[in-house]
């Protein structure tokens, strides 16, 4: 099974979770961030209860999409550091099959991380100046304090820095591959050889390449080659990818990572002023917009090279047809020959 395959589905599941997150919180952003600018005078404001309860599901499902990314993009990055820093044990480990399943319980995780959000409400009846109706409305609970206080250390704490310091780490192991495939690369273009050249020496090397011809032939170079640790181009373009979409995540989850550290560590700063909780806010959440948007176009990139990198290796293999006729042909040549020579021989010993 190819390696992108298995980026692909991620990428895919990836690309989803970031679209809904987008559309459903598109809305409740702009009227959040105005209730965060408002101060305590948005707490008087009177929404009805259905329009209530649409806010409500808008905002769990959306902080679902929004956790259900994150853990895509750690599962992403920690699938392809393992492929890249052990081969032969991963990369048969993680199959299509596999990837779905492991995907869909990443759903489920996210969902059951959030359902604090949905604990701490209730239904309670408004004070209503009409004697003849009593409305309803959301309200929290007695005890929320207490339930926020566990799921805030619990979610972007401990496991939004465990998350954190994993895709970092990723990044890391990733670049010194790819900078080891740079300077192997480099290496092998500087000694000016023709491409079988550079097949020997990738051989000689202990590195060789995936395009080796002696594959088509025998499974045990096959296998060699894989041990190697050789990365191919299509490797190379997929661990960018990964790594782009890494670098993406570690950028845009640092001013949240650091505003929820702060605020554990000193309650205070819920007090800050309007302006400045609205420009934090603010700020946090462009950039988790500006995360997912991304994302959906590094994956149409992701597939457009995807199906250029398929169309050089077809023209590569008919190279390699090509060649495979060539050297056919030439024996059949040198046969002919051979048999003509024959031929003439028997003709001058039969006249002899």
């Amino acid at each position: 099974m190819k390696s992108k395959d298995n980026v692909n589905i991620t990428l895919l599941f990836l690309s989803i979770s970031d679209l809904m997150f987008v559309l459903i919180r598109s809305d409740s952003f702009v009227l959040a961030l105005l209730m965060a600018a408002g101060g305590d005078g948005s707490s008087q404001l009177v929404i009805p209860l259905k329009a209530e309860l649409v806010m409500i599901c808008t905002n769990f499902l959306g902080y679902v999409f929004y956790d259900y990314s994150t853990f895509v993009s750690v599962f992403l990055a920690t699938v392809r550091c393992a492929c890249v820093a052990r081969p032969l044990k991963f990369k048969s480990m993680f199959t299509r099959s596999r990837t779905v399943l492991i995907l869909g319980v990443l759903f489920f995780v996210a969902m059951m991380q959030n359902c604090s959000l949905l604990i701490i409400l209730k239904l309670t009846r408004a004070v209503n100046p009409n004697p003849y109706s009593t409305p309803r409305k959301v309200a929290l609970t007695d005890n929320y304090q207490n339930a926020l206080k566990v799921t805030d250390i619990l979610n972007e704490i401990i496991i939004a820095w465990f998350n954190y310091i994993t895709v970092v780490t990723c990044v890391i192991i990733l670049t010194s591959k790819l900078q080891a495939a740079s300077k192997f690369r480099r290496s092998l273009a500087s000694t000016g050889g023709s491409e079988k050249e550079v097949r020997t020496l990738a051989q000689t090397s202990g590195l060789a390449t995936s395009r080796d011809p002696s594959s088509h032939h025998s499974k045990s170079s096959e296998g060699n080659d894989k041990s190697s640790g050789k990365m191919s181009t299509k490797e190379v373009q997929v661990i960018q990818s990964v790594t782009l979409i890494c670098v993406i995540f570690i950028f845009s989850q640092l001013p949240e990572q650091v505003g929820s550290t702060l605020r554990m560590i000193d309650s205070m700063s819920y007090d800050t002023p309007p302006f400045i909780n609205a420009f934090g806010f603010g700020l946090i959440r462009t950039l988790n917009y500006l995360n997912a948007s991304v994302n959906i176009f590094v994956h149409f990139r992701f597939n457009s090279n995807d199906g250029d990198d398929d169309d050089d290796d077809d023209d590569d293999d008919d190279d390699d047809d090509d060649d495979d006729d060539n050297d056919d042909d030439d024996d059949g040549n040198v046969l002919k020959v051979h048999e003509s020579n024959m031929m003439k021989y028997s003709i001058v010993d039969h006249i002899r």
